[in-house]
C-alpha cells in the first residue's frame, strides 16, 4: 500500500516537473522566432508549437490519472494546523480549484474523442491522418492549462509526500474496517444467519386448535 502511494507521488511530481520544463523551454525558445517587427514566423514555429503541445499532453495524461485519486486523500489527511503554518501550508493553499482544472482537461479529452469518432464514421479509411489532426487540435486546446497545472500539481505532490504517513494510516484503517465488516457478514452467528425461515416463522405464529369433540 505504501509503495503504491509513493509511486503515485513520484509519478505526479515527475509530471509536474515535465509540465514546468516544457513551459520554460518554450518561453526560452520563443525569442528566436521573432523578427525585428515582432511577428512570429515560419513553418519551424508551427512545428515547435505542435511538439510543445504534444510533450505537455503526455504529462497531462499522468495528471488526469493521479490527481482524482490523490487529492481527496491529501485533503482528508491534512489538519487545520497544516493550513495555518508548517512546511506545506502554502502548498495546501494552492490546491483550490485544482479538481476543476483537471476536470476541464478531462472534458477536452472526451470532447475530442467524440469528434474523432464522428470523423472516423464520416470518413472511413482516413484514420491516421484524421487522428493526427484531432490530436494536434486537442493538444493546442489543453496547452493553456499547462502553466497553472504545473504549479498546482507540484504543490499536491509535495503535500502528498509530506502527508504520506497519515494517508497510509487512513487507508489501512479503511481496509481494516472493510475487512471486519465482511467478516461479520459472513460469520455463522450473524444477524442474517439467525433469521428464521419463512415457513418456520409462520408455523410458530399459527395458534393451536384445542377444541375436541
Amino acid at each position: 500500500m505504501s509503495l503504491h502511494w509513493n509511486e503515485q507521488v513520484t509519478a505526479l511530481a515527475n509530471a509536474a516537473a515535465g509540465l514546468q520544463e516544457t513551459a520554460d523551454a518554450w518561453y526560452d525558445d520563443l525569442p528566436r522566432f521573432l523578427v525585428p517587427t515582432g511577428q512570429l514566423t515560419g513553418r519551424q514555429y508551427a512545428d515547435t508549437v505542435m511538439a510543445r503541445n504534444a510533450a505537455a499532453w503526455q504529462h497531462l495524461l499522468v495528471v488526469m490519472e493521479c490527481v482524482p485519486a490523490m487529492l481527496p486523500q491529501v485533503l482528508a489527511a491534512a489538519r487545520r494546523q497544516d493550513y495555518r503554518s508548517g512546511p506545506i501550508s502554502e502548498d495546501l493553499g494552492q490546491l483550490t480549484g485544482l479538481n476543476n482544472r483537471v476536470g476541464a482537461i478531462v472534458r477536452v479529452r472526451e470532447e475530442w474523442l467524440n469528434v474523432q469518432a464522428l470523423m472516423n464514421a464520416a470518413h472511413p479509411g482516413g484514420g491516421q491522418r484524421l487522428a493526427g489532426q484531432v490530436d494536434a487540435l486537442r493538444n493546442e486546446e489543453a496547452w493553456r492549462h499547462t502553466a497553472p497545472l504545473a504549479h498546482q500539481t507540484a504543490a499536491l505532490a509535495r503535500a502528498a509526500d509530506h502527508l504520506s504517513h497519515r494517508v497510509n494510516t487512513l487507508r489501512q484503517a479503511a481496509d481494516l474496517r472493510r475487512d471486519a465488516a465482511l467478516t461479520r457478514s459472513a460469520a455463522p452467528g450473524s444477524t442474517r444467519a439467525r433469521q428464521p425461515s419463512a415457513p418456520a416463522a409462520r408455523s410458530a405464529q399459527q395458534p393451536v386448535n384445542r377444541h375436541t369433540r
